[in-house]
Order: C-alpha cells, then sequence, then structure tokens
C-alpha cells in the first residue's frame, strides 16, 4: 500500500467505523431491548449455532490480539521501574508473564464483566482524571511546593492534626523524589542548565493552585476507594 492510500484508507476507517459499530448495536438494542447483556452473545439461546461460531471467531481473535494488548503496560513499567531499558530478556518476560496472570486470574474468578469494567474505570478514572493531573503539577513545580509547604507550618512547634489528615506527608515525598528527578534529567541536559521554576517567562504557581492540585488528588483517591469499595460490597452481598 502506498502511503498515500494507507492514510486514505485510514481516513475512510475512522470515518466509517463508528457508524458501522453503533449501527450494529442498534440492531442488538431493537432485537433484544431491555433484556441486552454485556455480552450479546449470551442473549442467544443455549447450542446456538451461530452463536457458537461467533464465539469462536471471537477467541481466535483474542489468542492472535492479546499479546499486543500487553505492549504499552509493559512499556509502562519499563519506564517506571527501568528508566526504559528493556534490553534484558528475562525482564521483559518476567513483565510480560506478570501482566498476562494479573489479568488472567480475575477473567477466571469474575463470571460478570461489569465488575471487571467497573473497577477498572474506578481506579483508572480517578488516577487520570484527578490523581495523575495533580501528581504532575506538584512533581513540575515540586520545589516551590516543598517551600508553600514548609511555610504552612513554619510557625507551628509540631505537625497539626491537618497535615497528616490531607495526606501531605505523601505529597511532600513524592515531591521530594520529584525534585531529585529534575535536577537529575537537568543535571544531564548540558545545552539548557536554566532553572525552569525561577524563569521570568514562567507563571509561578499561587497558593490557590496547589489547593486546586491537593483537592483534586483527595477527590481522586476518595472517588477510587468508593468505586473499588462499592463493588466489592455488591459482590459480597448480591442481595442487597
Amino acid at each position: 500500500i502506498r502511503e498515500s492510500d494507507g492514510q486514505r484508507f485510514l481516513q475512510l476507517a475512522f470515518r466509517h467505523l463508528p457508524s458501522y459499530f453503533s449501527f450494529l448495536a442498534f440492531q442488538v438494542f431493537l432485537g433484544f431491548g431491555d433484556e441486552t447483556q454485556g455480552d450479546v452473545l449470551n442473549n442467544f439461546p443455549e447450542g446456538s449455532m451461530e452463536a457458537n461460531v461467533a464465539r469462536g471467531l471471537l477467541a481466535i481473535t483474542m489468542i492472535f490480539t492479546y499479546p499486543m494488548e500487553l505492549f504499552v503496560g509493559r512499556h509502562v513499567l519499563v519506564d517506571l521501574f527501568h528508566n526504559g531499558n528493556i534490553d534484558c530478556p528475562v525482564g521483559r518476560q518476567r513483565m510480560t508473564l506478570g501482566l498476562y496472570f494479573s489479568t488472567l486470574i480475575p477473567a477466571l474468578f469474575f463470571d460478570d464483566l461489569g465488575h471487571v469494567l467497573s473497577i477498572t474505570g474506578a481506579v483508572g478514572g480517578s488516577c487520570l482524571a484527578y490523581i495523575g493531573p495533580g501528581l504532575v503539577y506538584i512533581g513540575v513545580n515540586s520545589k516551590l511546593f516543598l517551600k508553600w509547604s514548609d511555610d504552612l507550618i513554619s510557625s507551628c512547634h509540631r505537625k497539626p492534626l491537618w497535615w497528616y489528615t490531607f495526606g501531605f506527608p505523601i505529597w511532600c515525598t513524592i515531591a521530594e523524589r520529584a525534585r531529585s528527578g529534575l535536577d537529575e534529567r537537568l543535571a544531564v541536559k548540558t545545552f539548557a542548565q536554566i532553572d525552569l521554576e525561577e524563569s521570568s517567562e514562567m507563571a509561578q504557581p499561587t497558593p490557590y493552585d496547589f489547593l486546586v492540585a491537593l483537592s483534586f488528588m483527595l477527590f481522586g483517591v476518595i472517588a477510587m476507594f468508593a468505586g473499588v469499595g462499592t463493588n466489592i460490597y455488591v459482590l459480597i452481598n448480591p442481595n442487597d
């Protein structure tokens, strides 16, 4: 496929695939109505040849595409724990097997994917929408955040109760590690020996900005535990 043809194919695919899948979903809903299950194949009668053929094709598809699903997770783990170095085949194999079994074991125990998707959504959504952005903001402005945190308790003889209630020991530890990481990375970049946080061209964060970041992270932690706890309660007490 020539490059122009490939780009045209991708444009057509992204343009028409959403309409195609929406049309299929609408047809399924017309056929089964409010009784439509998460796995639409379960709506067909037991022993249905059409449903069994579809299950077989789906299984074949998952066998050949499942390893690709682990690539992104393994890449993130390599960046987090090995600084992007994945040359060691033993480490790569261990990570791949760890990710494989971490997804296989829940699949063996859960009959309803709704709980799996709900727990995954609670953890992933809270981290991506609230906890992650707050941590990134504190990490980028780690020096100023640590200075602001020290100013909050500078007049106190000992750390007050709210310091621990709002998780300041955790946030300060993260900021300390972020500051060390930034200093190491900036030390390597000899072509740009500048202090990003003291640059006059950048807007300096205010105490209000740090409070917003902290509120995001606290809300994300509460939402994550509430979502996971609710799902666990429903699993333990299905009749309530």
